[in-house]
């Protein structure tokens, strides 16, 4: 059974059924939705180009300006976008996300080796939100006990999920209920955020509000990367470790570790967290044979155009040793300047993660997994693993 593929089915058939039906075009008009985009090469030039507006209404800056403020990344666009994005790129150097793993991982990988060791059985879905939490409160610059996330784990992830659940392809704003839904759960997260006392000065927030920014303006830039990151990694991890269980190729890795980063690159395109990118048009453009027009959106297929045909032999399978062409590598986490701010940090944890499976004795089995329904970012809701002696 292709567990990947009926994750999907099982969490939003009919946006299954709509990739589908438009799979076999590189690009089609559809009226109230856009142009949808199924090509990687027309979706990278689309992903760098400026009449594609990530911030203007239709895009996903439209709908989260409200929640996240002025400084949210993907509601910004132009010179102010690239100048913050650089200052923030300059904080989040690789020096910077091998400190914040090191601070705050160890010590839950441990656990979660120790736990596996003992026969026990480990819901790794649970475990991942443990471990993003963790990582999101480094860059808050809170510190808390590791039996202490649990709770606030829970309530972000909630918030979190409560927010992209929302999206919909052709929905452009919140409703009123929807915004007071939204900026209620985060009001219950900035209170325990705020009675887990002062941040630490080395920490990210801490570096945002050196450089100018308000309180306020801090955490909706904070609010958004960690929106981002904790939702795709809480869902690409798991979906990464089955993916290597089920096809068999889990030993494979385990006894070549050069295939590693390879491995994490295919899973990410198998997975393709964020199935769909939105942009607004601004201007008339002509790309190739497609005219798109001011006032529409381009709606770029994540799913489809990281399986397209055209670039990949058998494009639906999971083969830790396809050569994935340079033009398709990290795409599903963006292009340009709106490329995905955390992908080194969610990678180190990706491989952290993995590298501590690998060195159990004997290998893992899935015992449960349970498929929910009608989330943004399709994921396991459960995935319980065990050790199996050799």
């Amino acid at each position: 059974m292709n567990h990947d593929k009926w994750l999907y089915w099982h969490n939003r058939p009919e946006m299954m059924i709509f990739g589908m039906l438009v799979r076999g075009f590189d690009c089609v008009y559809l009226p109230k939705l856009g142009y949808v985009v199924n090509d990687p090469l027309l979706a990278s030039d689309i992903l760098r180009h400026p009449a594609f507006s990530s911030s203007a209404h239709g895009a996903m800056g439209g709908l989260i300006s409200p929640i996240v403020g002025e400084y949210g990344l993907f509601n910004m666009d132009g010179d102010a976008h690239k100048n913050f994005k650089r200052e923030l790129m300059r904080l989040l150097n690789p020096r910077y996300v091998e400190t914040v793993v090191q601070a705050t991982l160890p010590p839950l990988l441990q656990d979660l080796r120790e736990r596996l060791e003992n026969g026990e059985t480990v819901d790794f879905v649970a475990f991942t939100q443990r471990m993003t939490t963790a990582i999101m409160l480094h860059l808050l610059g809170i510190t808390m006990a590791n039996d202490n996330i649990d709770e606030i784990a829970v309530a972000i992830n909630k918030a979190v999920s409560l927010f992209t659940d929302m999206l919909e392809l052709n929905k452009v704003q919140l409703d009123a209920d929807e915004l007071a839904h939204v900026r209620q759960q985060q009001a219950e997260v900035n209170a325990l955020l705020d009675a887990y006392g002062e941040q630490r000065p080395d920490s990210l927030y801490c570096q945002l509000l050196a450089m100018g920014l308000s309180e306020t303006q801090a955490r909706g830039c904070l609010l958004t990367i960690i929106s981002a990151g904790t939702e795709t990694t809480n869902v690409t991890l798991p979906r990464i470790l089955a993916l290597l269980l089920d096809s068999g190729q889990y030993q494979l890795v385990r006894e070549n570790r050069a295939l590693l980063d390879n491995a994490i690159e295919e899973g990410i395109r198998v997975t393709s967290a964020s199935p769909v990118i939105i942009r607004a048009i601004e201007d008339d453009v002509t790309m190739g044979q497609y005219t798109f027009k001011a006032g529409k959106r381009a709606l770029l297929m994540v799913y489809n155009f990281m399986k397209s045909g055209k670039h990949l032999d058998n494009p639906f399978a999971f083969d830790v040793q396809r050569e994935i062409p340079r033009e398709m590598r990290h795409l599903s986490f963006g292009h340009g300047a709106h490329f995905c701010l955390g992908y080194p940090l969610a990678i180190r944890e990706i491989e952290m993660a993995l590298e501590t499976l690998f060195a159990l004795n004997g290998t893992l089995i899935i015992s449960k997994r349970r498929y929910p329904r009608g989330e943004t970012f399709p994921g396991y809701g459960q995935l319980d693993i065990q050790r199996e002696a050799l």
